[in-house]
């Protein structure tokens, strides 16, 4: 049974980050309406509810992320992604004991490594991580903070059979995307302003679909309409977003993504819909203490700079999406804030109920 001062707290947490911050004319307000009528809750919670029941200690959950678009104009992809990626694999650690596996594009995996250090993890060879694993599951190095990054090949048979692996040798409990392109429905890859991008894209809907045949749960978290995740509303996307229902290019198909997942949490920037989702998680947990405070924040924007991300539309800097580091630091502030009020409030009325149960 979830508290109601919960479900009030992730109501709060999912109209914030779905605020229309980008001026887009209702875009990311019809987004969120279709998808919060597909579960009847906060979409944060439905997304941390969901994740609570396979994942226990020990556990392996894939995220994929990064945004490469070409060899000339965001060759190792945008600050929207590894960050929330960071965050939101932070509190899987911490809050179930989870071991996050991170998938990004060629050749934007060394850059990702940079971010996920900044977030406390060390970024190690596939085998090791296996190592730590089996350490894991005898009771050893409980506190490690430990993680590896693939890189997928932007062609289907590559990706395919990378997926396969990745897949098999870790054996997830769960797939997020955060900020991930999704093919639409005639395979392309699109930017959210309708350009073909297939050429560096790797192949992460081969994930999800392995996941959804094994019966996986996936999650997705977008911001455009184009990213895994939105396959669920594509009709809203199609109907909304320009270039939605017909791209740029030849494909004529549109940039609405085909791939969808269990849950889709949108937000006005993918990052805050990944601080979202950490946050409810660590509510539900009772860990809310955990939720990445100001100071993490910042780390983690810098680190995107020095990797050499930009962001959207920009400069290599501290910012996501255009929007400076302040604001970024603003929304995971308030995140954080609401998250205090809730603990506050659950705490005072916990102990009303026991001076009343004593009267």
């Amino acid at each position: 049974m979830i508290d109601e001062r919960l479900r009030s707290a992730c109501n709060v947490i999912d109209h914030l980050v779905n605020l229309d911050w980008k001026l887009r004319v209702t875009v990311i307000t019809e987004f969120y309406k279709a998808a919060r009528a597909l579960y009847g809750e906060p979409l944060v919670l439905a997304g941390a509810r969901r994740l609570i029941d396979p994942v226990t200690s020990g556990d392996v959950v894939v995220l994929a992320t990064g945004n490469v678009v070409g060899p000339s104009y965001m060759p190792g992809g945008e600050t929207d992604g590894p960050g929330g990626t960071a965050i939101l694999a932070r509190a899987l650690r911490l809050g179930l004991g989870a071991i996050p596996v991170i998938v990004t594009d060629i050749p934007a995996g060394g850059q990702t490594e940079t971010v996920m250090r900044a977030a406390g993890f060390v970024a190690t060879t596939p085998e090791n991580l296996q190592r730590s694993k089996q350490e894991f599951a005898e009771q050893r190095e409980r506190r490690l903070m430990a993680t590896t990054v693939f890189e997928l090949p932007p062609e289907d048979e590559g990706s395919q059979k990378q997926a396969r692996w990745i897949m098999d040798a870790f054996r997830p409990k769960a797939v997020i995307a955060v900020e991930k392109s999704s093919m639409n429905e005639k395979g392309h890859y699109h930017s959210s302003t309708g350009f073909n991008t297939s050429a560096v894209k790797g192949r992460a809907d081969f994930l999800f679909r392995i996941a959804e045949q094994e019966n996986i749960l996936t999650i997705g978290i977008g911001d455009g309409g184009n990213e895994i995740g939105y396959g669920v509303i594509q009709d809203v996307v199609k109907r909304f977003k320009p270039y939605g229902d017909k791209c740029r290019c030849p494909c004529g198909g549109g940039i609405a993504a085909a791939t969808g997942t269990d849950v889709l949490i949108t937000a006005d920037v993918s990052n805050w819909g990944a601080y979202g989702l950490a946050a409810a998680l660590l509510l539900l947990l009772e860990k809310p203490e955990l939720i990445h405070d100001d100071d993490l924040e910042l780390r983690v924007l810098e680190a995107t700079a020095r990797a050499g991300l930009i962001h959207m539309g920009s400069e290599v800097a501290p910012s996501v999406d255009s929007f400076p580091r302040s604001t970024n630091r603003h929304i995971a502030a308030l995140i954080r804030d609401i998250a205090v009020a809730y603990s506050v409030d659950r705490y005072a009325s916990k102990r009303f109920l026991d001076l009343r149960g004593t009267a």
